[in-house]
């Protein structure tokens, strides 16, 4: 499998910084897959007192790895119990719409940072035990339809330039429409 790509990005900085606009696209040629094109759009404002609040839409495309599609079946055998891992040639790759939205605030010892983000997954690649009396098969399949949905908080302390401690907490939410 032979993936060529091109990347374009542009940043536009308006009202003296305060606003910067950044757009690029991706296109990929893959000698399996085709041509796609992954693209984005986000902006920053940054607002006095060391606040920003950022937005952005992404639409991308991701072909299967190698490790995918090309695993190499191994069977392992522990007592009545057979485990098998293979790659998967019929892969799909994956397509996805991402938003993502967020507001920090940033002085000299203290970052604090809120960020929502959804993303809306077409054929998400995913690695799925599938159970047959004593014999468990793991491979790569394509989930038809995903969504996650979630929010990032995070706050970094750093009182002095060699040291510092962070505190992060992720919500997510996730639903696999189907295999």
């Amino acid at each position: 499998m032979l993936n060529n790509a091109a990347v374009s990005d542009v940043s536009v900085k308006l009202f003296n910084n305060t606003l910067i606009i950044n757009t690029g696209a991706r296109i990929d040629n893959n000698s399996v897959y085709g041509t796609a094109l992954s693209d984005h759009i986000s902006a920053l404002y940054k607002f006095p007192g060391k606040i920003r609040v950022h937005a952005s839409v992404e639409n991308s495309f991701s072909a299967p790895n190698f490790g995918d599609i090309y695993w190499p079946e191994t069977i392992d055998v522990f007592g009545p119990f057979i485990y098998i891992i293979k790659g998967n040639r019929d892969l799909k790759p994956e397509e996805a719409l991402s938003y993502e939205a967020g507001i920090t605030k940033h002085d000299k010892i203290l970052k604090e940072s809120f960020v929502w983000f959804y993303r809306d997954v077409t054929n998400l690649i995913s690695w799925k035990e599938d159970i047959n009396g004593n014999t468990t098969t793991v491979s790569p399949v394509n989930i038809e339809r995903a969504t996650v949905m979630g929010i990032e908080i995070k706050v970094d302390f750093e009182p002095v330039s060699f040291w510092g401690i962070s505190a992060q907490y992720n919500l997510l939410y996730t639903q696999d429409q189907n295999y």
